[in-house]
């Protein structure tokens, strides 16, 4: 928990040093870049501008027609829409963008000393209003009756599926549509590179158009840089302080998986009981193994006598039977001697008598 909070943190801390540093790089150009008459800028924007043509002004907005945005027909100088595709792969969403569309009035600004124009068309930094934002997927009925998925009450409609930028998007995915707009203002403040007797969007940032004025442009964003340096100074060390406390108090006690201890002592345990039991009943399961052994387990309870059978080497000696008959063969003879000596005795005595 500990960590999570500190990673949570420790992210708004990046993410507030990085706002930062972009409010101050904008705030130091509104700053520094030359504010001038707009009719000096349209006469002589040339030496009146910075070094890589670079200036600001602000005036009363003209123009000879307004644009009424596509999906709610809204008024405007300038809108934007984007349309994406979004469908599932896997655990993951794809997104494909179908349409991205930019389109802007031609405008003049003029503060009493002369007009100049200045392109909107290729977009910037622009004070614009969210006039709808909305995501649906094709119905059963759009479906059957291969109808576009309609948004907005002013029939703007979008076919799913079909091929864009090489990616092949399924009809069944899910269609999101934005739009934007810059409604039509009083003055305008505009910060851009002049070029061609108008303003227009600087190649190396982009064009600011803002319906406040210079001076309340400029401290909102001081306010927005110094709110942003608050965050990135607290959150940052902050959350660094809990991701320290999260892996001192909370990664032990829950990174070793108690199912492995277990595991271990049960088997601790069950040769534990065999370490336990007589010598007697040890020694002969590890020394049945060698039957040479047999001499050197004497010491050993019943499996040391059942050496007995290596004494069955006797039966080799068996060969002397041969010899053993000749042996008998003398015993019955010597039992033959026997009788015949018995007889004489008896002869003996009836000669005697």
């Amino acid at each position: 928990m500990l960590t999570c909070i500190g990673a949570f943190l420790l992210l708004a801390g990046v993410l507030g040093v990085v706002g930062f540093l972009m409010q101050k790089h904008k705030s130091g150009r509104l700053g520094n870049t030359p504010f001038v008459p707009t009719g000096d800028a349209a006469s002589k924007g040339d030496t009146v501008s910075g070094p890589k043509k670079e200036l600001s002004v602000e005036g009363v907005v003209s123009t000879p027609q307004k644009q009424l945005s596509p999906v709610t027909k809204t008024e405007c100088l300038y809108f934007e829409i984007k349309v994406n595709a979004k469908w599932k792969v896997g655990d993951n969403t794809r997104t494909v963008n179908l349409r991205d569309e930019k389109v802007a009035s031609q405008i003049f600004l003029d503060d009493g000393s002369g007009k100049i124009e200045v392109d909107l068309s290729k977009g910037g930094t622009f004070d614009l209003k969210k006039t709808f934002d909305k995501t649906k997927g094709r119905g059963l009925i759009a479906a059957v009756t291969d109808k576009p998925i309609e948004f907005g009450d002013h029939g703007f409609g979008i076919y799913p599926g079909g091929k864009y930028g090489g990616v092949m998007v399924p009809d069944t995915a899910d269609i999101e549509v934005v739009e934007q707009c810059l409604l039509p203002s009083e003055k305008l403040y505009a910060v851009g590179k002049f070029e061609g007797g108008k303003i227009i969007p600087p190649s190396w940032v982009s064009l600011i158009v803002s319906a406040k004025s210079r001076e309340e442009t400029l401290a909102d964003t001081l306010k927005t840089m110094q709110r942003a340096k608050m965050v990135g100074m607290i959150a940052s060390p902050v959350g660094i302080v809990f991701l320290i406390l999260g892996a001192i108090f909370g990664g032990p006690s829950t990174d070793k998986p108690k199912t492995d201890k277990p595991a271990i002592e049960e088997k601790a345990g069950e040769e534990k009981p065999a370490g336990n039991k007589p010598a007697g009943d040890e020694k002969p399961a590890k020394k049945e193994a060698p039957p040479e052994g047999g001499a050197s387990s004497e010491k050993a309870a019943p499996p040391a006598e059942a050496a007995p059978p290596a004494e069955a080497a006797p039966p080799a000696e068996a060969a002397p039977p041969a010899s053993g008959g000749s042996g008998g063969g003398s015993k019955s003879s010597g039992g033959g001697g026997s009788k015949s000596g018995g007889k004489a005795a008896k002869g003996g005595k009836a000669k005697g008598g």
